[in-house]
């Protein structure tokens, strides 16, 4: 499996050589983020169509011109974050002794993938500082779901509940998706041990418990969601 490198990056896809340019230069990005990178050794390719989340931001970062600021590598760490889920979620349910994953234990793999998240936070968060949200307007609906993936996937719940306020804000004018507030807003509900409001919990309909269930899909509604059951229908009982 050929390395994705984030400083002076080789082509990610064929099409690639337009956007090589646009890597992280040495110096933007931690020692332990590239070193992590190096361990997990992200493909450089889709292995097939593009039906994965991971295959669909490799490709949005193989496309990337780089108008927009930060757009690029929002997309790379898109791209990591979603693999680094695909892989955890194959291997759910199973003894974290028993489990290996690209040839490493599990605690290994876990320490380098933690390394990854962590710095999402802290890029993040130094972005939105500086330029704002990744907004429906200004950089369209993929940009705005590939910046909520990194929240929605992140271990640091204070970090969460904050971007929570933060996107409710920014959902009446249109620059966040309302599932994006949905899906994170019960995120939190779920390590908190709280009843969801939307249903959106990874897990069996068990973990789907809700608040006022009767409401739960125009609740669903009103976020741009499709009623629970054909939800739980579509995602089975494992998901991220």
């Amino acid at each position: 499996m050929t390395r994705l490198r984030t400083v002076e990056m080789s082509l990610v896809l064929a099409s690639l050589s337009a956007c090589a340019t646009l890597a992280p230069k040495a110096g933007e990005q931690t020692d332990a983020y590239v070193k992590a990178l190096n361990v997990l050794s992200p493909p450089s390719a889709p292995d097939g169509e593009l039906d994965t989340t991971w295959e669909y931001y490799l490709k949005m970062y193989a496309d990337c011109d780089g108008d927009l600021p930060f757009q690029c590598e929002l997309y790379e760490r898109a791209f990591v974050d979603a693999y680094i889920a695909q892989l955890l979620v194959s291997v759910t349910g199973q003894s974290t002794n028993d489990i290996r994953i690209l040839a490493m234990a599990y605690e290994e793999f876990r320490k380098s993938a933690d390394t990854i998240s962590a710095s999402n936070d802290a890029w993040l968060q130094a972005t939105m500082r500086q330029m704002g949200w990744f907004s429906v307007g200004t950089y369209g609906e993929s940009a705005d779901a590939a910046a909520f993936l990194l929240i929605q996937h992140s271990g640091n719940e204070a970090w969460q509940k904050q971007a929570l306020t933060d996107l409710t804000g920014r959902m009446a004018s249109g620059e966040t998706n309302p599932r994006n507030v949905a899906m994170l807003s019960d995120r939190i509900a779920l390590k908190e041990g709280a009843l969801q409001k939307f249903g959106t919990g990874n897990g069996t309909r068990r973990a789907h418990a809700s608040s006022r269930p009767e409401q739960l899909n125009e609740r669903r509604a009103a976020a741009g969601m499709g009623p629970i059951e054909r939800y739980e229908a579509s995602m089975g009982s494992k998901y991220c």
